[in-house]
């Protein structure tokens, strides 16, 4: 992988904040002072969904179709999906759920502690997904400590997901390291809140409410920077304090659905990109043409 880096005219990475983090050791992990040297050469462009499969509005997969200016129907996925999993359906307490690959880069570990953490407030959750039996495990145990409220999928079902995000109200997303992401995109075409550790794609993608100055009515998810789980469970009850207000947790769902993370923005970027090498570079007899 050195060798194709120093030969490439360019380096992509998959968005913006990771092509910066893998400057640093803790994500270049030894390749760090290639990539400082390469700064100049280096670029990140975001990842994007396909909007037309991803639309709530159209997904056979859903018990009740939606979109962003029928939102209240989101309800009706919310009451399915907790029907489904024996779950005591309850519009006023806020459903969570975790769709990913159970490995520690995914967070999964601070997700179950965090979760563990928080019983003194009022949710539910669903955990789903596969991958290391250990963390299989702590889910299946997290269940099994707090019945009433929490359920693990340990499987692989990308039907069960699509239910998941138009019927919950917020989607974890603690990843040690995410280089782009894409469930939080997909989250918030379906309404469904992200809380996401600040880190690659997932810092790019996502305005925190309570984040910088300047953000207040553009925000669509809540972020935290320290990989531990006392950090999950304070955006957590962040996250539970703002949603009683219904209008403004509506008003950050609408913002969500209404982002565009379609391929046709990063196809663009990756246009001028190339048209910005060829124009560059030493002319060696390839024929361009169209």
């Amino acid at each position: 992988m050195p060798m194709g880096l120093q030969a490439a005219d360019q380096i992509v990475a998959v968005s913006p904040t990771y092509a910066k983090e893998i400057m640093t050791p803790e994500y270049g992990r030894g390749l760090e002072p290639f990539f400082q040297a390469r700064q100049a050469s280096i670029t990140g462009i975001l990842n994007g969904i396909d909007q037309e499969n991803w639309d709530p509005a159209k997904d056979a997969n859903l018990p009740v179709n939606f979109d962003v200016t029928s939102i209240e129907k989101r309800g009706y996925n919310k009451i399915a999906l907790a029907n489904e999993f024996a779950l005591d359906p309850d519009l006023k307490i806020p459903l969570l759920v975790l769709i990913a690959r159970m490995d520690q880069q995914k967070g999964v570990d601070l997700a179950v502690q965090g979760l563990a953490q928080a019983m003194q407030s009022s949710w539910q959750a669903i955990l789903l997904g596969t991958g290391n039996p250990q963390l299989e495990e702590a889910c299946r145990q997290l269940e099994k400590d707090h019945p009433d409220r929490i359920r693990a999928a340990i499987r692989f079902d990308v039907p069960l997901s699509r239910r998941m995000l138009a019927g919950a109200d917020i989607l974890l997303l603690p990843s040690r390291y995410e280089p782009c992401g894409l469930t939080q995109m997909m989250a918030m075409r379906y309404g469904c809140v992200p809380l996401a550790r600040a880190t690659g794609g997932l810092q790019d993608t996502i305005i925190d409410v309570t984040g910088s100055e300047g953000t207040e009515g553009n925000e669509t998810g809540f972020l935290f920077k320290p990989a531990k789980s006392d950090a999950l469970v304070e955006t957590l009850q962040r996250a539970f304090d703002f949603f009683p207000d219904k209008a403004r947790w509506t008003a950050i769902q609408k913002r969500g659905m209404r982002q565009d993370f379609s391929w046709e923005n990063s196809a663009i970027q990756y246009v001028q990109l190339y048209q910005g090498l060829l124009v560059g570079l030493p002319h060696k007899g390839v024929q361009v043409s169209g």
